[in-house]
């Protein structure tokens, strides 16, 4: 009697197993980082929502760059703060881990192409100046947006308004990026 068929289809069928096996962890594995991917960006989110944040943006909003030469150490902490947690969601939508479309909707789009209009030219260049790749998500985020805004967005009504303070016409900041691309942020390589 010949046994070597019967080895070979029971070799087979314990290939077959492993290969189900070794599908199934992968699936296991991915799953388990999707998890851990939402949770990071869920706790992000939630930081990037703090009062704190929100009054910081506010804050931020507001400034003329005459403000930001005069401005004081708690307030320079607070906006860093702030360009830290943009520079870790902007760190994290750059390494693939959080998606760009749903962090730029969710909500750091908007508030970081206002954040760089506000900050990129007169505090964030000086202070890369000072301490080298200071921002560098950051900026990659806002060029991220800028893009998407541009290319997603078609009517001009819906681009990113920004009221400088009460009174003021609002500045439409993609137009305004595409009329002057000496502020418009850049992305990384």
């Amino acid at each position: 009697m010949d046994w070597t068929w019967g080895w070979t289809a029971v070799g087979a069928i314990c290939t077959g197993i492993l290969a189900i096996g070794i599908w199934f962890a992968f699936l296991q594995v991915r799953q388990t980082k999707r998890s851990t991917q939402a949770q990071i960006a869920v706790e992000l989110f939630q930081e990037l929502r703090s009062a704190q944040v929100l009054e910081t943006l506010r804050f931020i909003y507001r400034l003329k760059p005459e403000d930001i030469q005069n401005m004081h150490a708690i307030d320079k902490n607070n906006i860093g703060s702030v360009l830290d947690k943009f520079e870790l969601l902007g760190a994290l939508v750059a390494q693939g881990i959080i998606d760009e479309r749903i962090a730029i909707e969710a909500y750091g789009g908007p508030p970081v192409l206002k954040c760089w209009y506000q900050l990129g030219e007169n505090y964030i260049k000086k202070v890369r100046e000072q301490r080298g790749l200071f921002c560098k998500y950051v900026e990659d985020f806002a060029a991220r947006t800028f893009d998407y805004q541009r290319r997603r967005l078609h009517k001009k009504d819906e681009w990113i308004q920004f009221y400088g303070k009460e009174g003021d016409e609002p500045i439409n900041l993609v137009e305004e990026f595409i009329k002057n691309s000496e502020l418009r942020p850049k992305r990384q390589k």
